[in-house]
């Protein structure tokens, strides 16, 4: 039987470059917010139903607002957490220390920052939609970049939205609290 994996946000996990790591019998509830919630979605479904969001970012005090902000706005989703491009890659592939991951349990949603180390946001999402089993997950890049030509990057990669986060920490939670809704309640995926 294949490892299951669980969210340790890497702020706590004390190694930048390990955050997602084997469900062990020793993790703190703290370390695994969404493990308890995520067996029941909003709408009381089974696991199965519940929508997986893949957070995809290497900056830890926006890691730390994005998980406050779906918390504190009761979107109790599991968040799986990748501090760099290629492990994020990795794991939506199930390649190097994700080998064996059940790849039939992708994302419902991935927030995607462009800024990150191994392998740029731009990068990533190349690779994301040059597999057939990933192409259809909803992007959202999700970064401070104002630039236009990283913009239309983003989209020609195909990114499905581009939002440029808000240094106010009220209207970063707010556009964290948007866009969670639109994209795991409304948007209805293929």
């Amino acid at each position: 039987m294949f490892e299951k994996f669980t969210l340790v946000p890497c702020w706590q996990s004390g190694n930048r470059r390990q955050p997602i790591q084997p469900r062990e019998k020793t993790l703190k509830r703290r370390e695994a917010i969404y493990l308890e919630q995520s067996d029941m979605n909003r709408t009381g479904g089974s696991k199965s139903d519940s929508k997986l969001v893949l957070l995809i970012e290497d900056n830890t005090d926006d890691e730390r607002l994005t998980l406050r902000a779906l918390r504190k706005n009761n979107v109790m989703n599991e968040v799986i957490v990748a501090c760099d491009g290629q492990e994020a890659v990795d794991y939506l592939l199930a390649e190097g220390k994700f080998v064996g991951r059940d790849v039939s349990l992708l994302p419902s949603l991935i927030i995607l920052d462009l800024k990150l180390p191994k392998l740029s946001g731009l990068e990533v999402l190349e690779k994301i939609r040059a597999h057939a089993s990933t192409t259809c997950v909803p992007v959202v890049v999700l970064t401070a970049l104002e630039d236009a030509n990283e913009r239309r990057a983003a989209y020609e990669k195909g990114a499905n939205s581009f939002v440029r986060k808000p240094t106010d920490p009220e209207e970063y939670s707010e556009v964290i609290l948007q866009t969670a809704m639109y994209w795991l309640l409304l948007n209805q995926s293929a």
